[in-house]
């Protein structure tokens, strides 16, 4: 049972290609094995097809560097939800990363280096993923789950010219199973560690003999496994409801609709985030003199001299927290935390104060292994929908019209606590509502006997929505976040000629016209910074007062145009062997720095980053369609990144996002698919990246130029075995998945605690079935045999100096039976 790979008969009258396990082609020498006499000739990799250049080609002859899935093949893999995807694709990382947000599903993705990990509407993706053409512009619900795909593409290097902005890693194109003419259906089940059950549905019915209708629904639920201690609640629990109709209609023979319907609900407990570290530097408030010694004056000069008030929230809220605790509370005769700020004997002092006092913020609250002491509401609730309507016209044999017509809406509520804690240090919640509307005209044409093929579009995209943050800390309570409204208008055109039989050209041009608007609506909702300034043991004096304006109350505009070329020369050196080169540019949409503390007097904005990609690449066809060894070589400039700068003018002490940085990137890909004539089928990748930053601005807060790129490894890989086994009880299809990592940061400040400090090294084992009907089938699999224990995701909160990290769920095992129905031939 082997995925993407296929025994076929080549000769006059062969028999139809033999189906596999349902899930899997069946390899040749294991039909050998039960009498069958193909000779080496008729064995031969499946064919694989891409629309990544918008239209339909062969992936060996498409001059891009593309790593693709077939739907049997991402479940071969085991591959449930979209950031497994990572352990099989070179120069990839896929994040769930939370942030601040608390979201269960917030999609980190980095492709060549490049990526973006805030959630946030202000900021944009360097990634950009497509579901049947549509655009999902919001990471937040980005982690989607594997359902009824056809196949799934990652187009690596800037796809600036026909997919557009926010492209300038790569991009990620999902295509899911469309109607056919057969009723036909499955239902399957998966039962497995920490009470996982997943059950799926899907079908397929023909309404005529040019019309049906595909559906497909799924109940995901598994329990988490970071538990808290005082309410029992298990975070990183799976508790979603998702599906999916999809009507195809052939109205006439050039004419066809097809309209799909999406949705998925998620109703969890939070990101399985654990408290690793916690920092007590502080500019402000370390009560340190200038020899390292304890000397609580101290403080009182630090602040006297910026002449702010001394609860004022500025750089260090755990350090603050246990600074009012021995400080300030005991001026009102609440003595329980008088010692939080205690030198432990024969210690340097550090802040943290009493380790055995459970008022006092320090490592007492570092549980590990799997515990969390936070107290705080936590919740993760996330509901998507999509609409989309495609219309395809041709209007003769040498020209089609294409419209795509889409919406897609947003909801969700976060909260988590992010001191991990009983203490009221850091409450985060989050508010999202997000609705998008797209419109996508294409002509696509060939001429001159077929050798040239050419594209030409329009693209209209809008978006609004809103954000609200709310942070609750000792201090004060501060609402951040806002309404957006984005607008990018485009043209495209790209045409490729063949200037011989071996040599052909590709030219690709699009223009970019786009709106930003941001309306905060930021202000302090509760405000104890007051304190007893002339000794009558009332308070006054507060640092803001409450409805404060955190921003101005205003509307915050740009618009950008943007032009982004392609030029790509390919040569076909033999039948065999193809070779490549390209030139691309691609850029990210500038925004605004949404997160702002203390207050300022303009909303700060960032212009977009920009890419430029040199690419030399090759494919190779051998033994027969056995074989296929695809490799790529690349340098890319990447300017007017967009990074955390730290700018103390006006006393300002927040970090905010400025074009502050340029950088070099070198790499390669090579990746091979090998179906022996014993039956073996092997697959393997390796992927290189060498990126580093040859300008910083010097305000930068978060890089230097010795700065390593976060979440990005030197080394990924991977390495694939499957063989299957026909016997009259059916067939058996055993498999090997390796794949490896190198080091990572998993934040630009390369802090070593919520690093992955060591390469991962990860195995999963699994064993299918089908019956000899092709009726049933199921799979006995292991995931992360090893059960390594590595960094998934991390979050350094400089402004709380507090540090947390997700560590991998460890080793999973799981058994899946799956019963079909109808047409074998459709999934």
């Amino acid at each position: 049972m082997t995925p993407d790979s296929k025994m076929i008969r080549t000769g006059a009258g062969a028999a139809p290609a033999v189906l596999l396990l349902g899930l899997f082609p069946v390899f040749g020498a294991a039909q050998t094995d039960s009498g069958d006499s193909r000779t080496r000739e008729e064995i031969a990799l499946e064919e694989i097809v891409v629309t990544a250049r918008k239209r339909t080609e062969d992936l060996q002859s498409t001059p891009i560097s593309i790593r693709a899935f077939s739907g049997e093949g991402l479940e071969a893999r085991g591959i449930d939800r979209m950031d497994d995807l990572a352990n099989f694709v070179p120069n990839m990382t896929f994040q769930n990363s939370p942030g601040h947000s608390g979201s269960n599903s917030a999609a980190a993705v980095y492709v060549r280096g490049i990526g973006q990990q805030d959630f946030v509407p202000t900021v944009d993706p360097g990634v950009g993923i497509y579901v049947d053409g549509v655009y999902v512009a919001r990471s937040l619900g980005a982690v989607l789950d594997v359902l009824d795909i056809e196949r799934i593409e990652v187009l690596r290097g800037p796809q600036g010219t026909l997919f557009g902005r926010n492209t300038t890693g790569g991009a990620i194109n999902i295509i899911t199973q469309a109607p056919d003419d057969a009723f036909a259906g499955s239902v399957d089940m998966k039962l497995g560690s920490d009470e996982r059950q997943d059950v799926r549905l899907s079908g397929n019915l023909p309404l005529s003999d040019n019309s049906g209708v595909r559906f497909s629904v799924a109940r995901l639920s598994q329990d988490g496994y970071v538990h808290r201690m005082a309410d029992d609640v298990s975070l990183g629990d799976d508790d979603t409801l998702t599906g999916r109709l999809r009507f195809y209609s052939e109205l006439t023979d050039r004419l066809s609709l097809d309209f799909s319907v999406d949705f998925s609900r998620d109703r969890e407990n939070g990101p399985p985030m654990e408290l690793t570290a916690i920092g007590y530097g502080s500019f402000f408030y370390n009560p340190v003199d200038a020899n390292g010694n304890f000397d609580p004056g101290a403080i009182g000069r630090q602040i006297a001299a910026l002449g702010i008030n001394s609860l004022t929230p500025v750089d260090n809220f755990a350090l603050l927290h246990n600074w009012i605790q021995a400080i300030v509370l005991p001026q009102f005769g609440i003595t329980s935390g008088a010692d939080c700020l205690t030198q432990i004997p024969g210690q340097p002092f550090s802040g943290a104060g009493n380790p055995g006092n459970p008022a006092c913020y320090n490592a007492q609250y570092i549980l590990g292994d799997g515990r969390d002491a936070g107290t705080a509401p936590t919740v993760s609730d996330l509901e998507t929908a999509g609409y989309a309507l495609t219309a395809t016209w041709d209007v003769n044999d040498d020209l089609q019209v294409k419209s795509i017509t889409s919406i897609r809406t947003l909801e969700g509520e976060f909260s988590r606590d992010g001191d991990h804690s009983p203490l009221p240090i850091v409450l985060l919640t989050d508010t999202y509502e997000q609705d998008q509307f797209a419109q996508e005209l294409q002509l696509l044409g060939s001429g001159l006997s077929d050798r040239l093929n050419w594209i030409v579009g329009l693209y209209l995209f809008s978006e609004d929505g809103l954000n609200v943050n709310d942070v609750f800390f000792p201090p004060a309570d501060v609402r951040s976040g806002g309404e957006f409204d984005n607008e990018s208008n485009a043209v495209f055109a790209q045409a490729s000629y063949d200037l011989s039989d071996r040599w052909r050209a590709t030219l690709g041009l699009r223009y970019t016209d786009e709106k930003k608007s941001f309306s905060p609506d930021q202000y302090i909702l509760a405000d104890r910074t007051a304190v007893d300034t002339d000794g009558d043991n009332v308070p006054d004096r507060p640092a803001f007062g409450v409805g404060a304006r955190v921003l101005p109350f205003v509307t915050e505009e740009f618009e950008i145009t943007e032009t982004t070329p392609l030029l790509n020369v390919s040569y076909h050196a033999t039948d065999d062997l193809m070779l490549y080169a390209t030139w691309s540019e691609g850029f990210k949409s500038g925004g605004f720095t949404q997160r702002v503390f203390p207050p300022l007097t303009i909303v700060p904005t960032f212009d977009p980053e920009f890419v430029t990609s040199y690419e030399f690449g090759w494919k190779f066809t051998g033994l027969g369609n056995r074989l296929r060894l695809n490799g790529a070589l690349f340098t890319t400039d990447y300017k007017d990144i967009q990074v955390s700068i730290f700018d103390p003018s006006g006393g300002n002490t927040a970090p905010i996002f400025r074009n502050a940085a340029e950088a070099g990137i070198d790499g390669m890909e090579v990746e091979l698919s090998l179906l022996a004539t014993n039956g073996i089928y092997l697959e393997a990748g390796l992927g290189w990246l060498d990126p580093a930053f040859e300008a910083v601005d010097e305000r930068a807060d978060e890089i230097t130029l010795d700065s390593k790129f976060e979440r990005v490894s030197e080394w990924t890989g991977f390495l694939s075995v499957a063989r299957d086994f026909a016997t009259p009880m059916g067939t058996f299809t055993p498999r090997l998945d390796y794949s490896f990592r190198s080091d990572y940061f998993n934040d630009a400040l390369n802090t070593p605690d919520i690093a992955q400090a060591d390469s991962v090294t990860l195995i999963n084992l699994s064993l299918a079935w089908q019956s000899p009907g092709q009726r049933w089938s199921a799979l006995l699999a292991c995931t992360n045999i090893g059960d390594e224990q590595y960094v998934v995701a991390g979050l350094h909160n400089t402004t709380f100096d507090i540090r947390e990290r997700i560590h991998h769920r460890g080793r999973e095992c799981y058994a899946t039976g799956s019963f079909r129905f109808g047409a074998i031939a459709s999934r």
